[in-house]
């Protein structure tokens, strides 16, 4: 064999040589990627507190909004912009009759009128109706100048127009009318 026949120097060193390179190897097998883990989990450490600071500051707002909200909320319930009634079912009634109203002195001619069902927004209500109508166009106009200076606001959720030419008066024509029409309300009880 080779290594019998080397001087004692030479095989030290091999020996030496081969001892570094099996160090070496462990070093970049092993220990060098255990550290590069470990370097790595700090990072996604360091990333995750970032996250978490972050995460931390947007409940704090979303708290604030929260709380804002509420203010806002109990704001609007004292506004005028609502609807006072004692239950839910006198709420829709009173959407129902001023919405029929409104149409009448507007010129328009109410087919039917129907309560939708009420949806429940914390302390607040949405009363919802749904008109049928007969009228001409400045009746139309009128209506709708009508219900946006109206307090409690109204809001035209939905609304469908149809013309009509009447043979008589082919200048003026009817236009048919459906609407759906919602107001806030607040349900007031007795205490």
């Amino acid at each position: 064999m080779i290594l019998a026949t080397l001087s004692p120097p030479v095989g030290r060193a091999l020996a030496l040589t081969v001892l570094v390179v099996l160090v070496l190897f462990c070093w970049q097998g092993l220990v060098q990627p255990a550290f590069d883990l470990r370097h790595a989990a700090e990072a996604e450490l360091e990333a995750a507190r970032a996250v978490e600071g972050r995460l931390a500051a947007i409940v704090s707002r979303a708290e604030q909004a929260e709380q804002r909200l509420d203010a806002l909320a109990g704001d609007l319930a004292v506004r005028a912009d609502l609807l006072r009634a004692g239950s839910e079912a006198v709420a829709g009634a009173m959407l129902q009759q001023e919405l029929q109203s409104l149409a009448q002195r507007a010129g328009a001619q109410v087919r039917s009128a129907q309560a939708l069902p009420l949806q429940r927004e914390g302390e607040l209500i949405t009363a919802a109706n749904r008109l049928r109508l007969s009228a001409d166009q400045p009746a139309l106009i009128e209506l709708l100048a009508m219900m946006d200076a109206h307090s409690p606001a109204l809001r035209i959720r939905q609304i469908a127009i149809s013309v009509t030419t009447v043979a008589n008066e082919p200048e003026r024509p009817r236009l048919d009318i459906q609407m759906e029409v919602e107001a806030l309300a607040r349900v007031e009880t007795a205490q």
